[in-house]
């Protein structure tokens, strides 16, 4: 599910439903992942976007880190929230072209509107020194918070 910047209007959210958010019916907490259902739905709420924060999912190959990160963009996007996926590997192609081509800005511009910047695959492989300046100062450029 890359949404590389396409924003699909999505229905509002149905009021006065008992059921668990979608993201929630899919992930099995059963398991031994050492996440509680207490948390999951606490982050499904937003407010740590709301609230301007970061999160990181982190853990072993397996355990449903990309559904969770898909998983809470499309709930923020049903919330009202402008979001963005991308696998790393992606975002740094697509600065690297950006640099080179003349079209920094209006890319860093527009990941800037973003309320949520999902990187997937973020340190699956080692970067090399130029690679992680690169990404540090385009990270650091649209980190500045956005009101919702």
């Amino acid at each position: 599910m890359e949404l590389e910047g396409k924003q699909t209007p999505q229905p509002p959210p149905q009021r006065g439903k008992t059921e668990a958010p979608s993201l929630y019916r899919g992930y099995r907490l059963q398991e031994p992942r050492g996440l509680e259902k207490s948390v999951i739905l606490s982050l499904a709420s937003c407010n740590w976007i709301r609230n301007h924060q970061n999160l990181l999912i982190s853990g072993p190959t397996g355990v449903g880190k990309t559904f969770l990160a898909c998983a809470f963009a499309q709930r923020a996007c049903r919330e009202g929230f402008r979001t963005f996926y991308i696998r790393f590997p992606q975002f740094f192609y697509q600065i690297a072209l950006a640099r080179a081509d003349g079209s920094y800005v209006t890319l860093m511009k527009r990941l800037s509107k973003t309320h949520l910047l999902a990187i997937d695959d973020l340190g699956l492989a080692p970067l090399r020194m130029q690679r992680e300046e690169i990404c540090s100062k385009s990270l650091k450029t649209v980190m500045d918070p956005v009101p919702p």
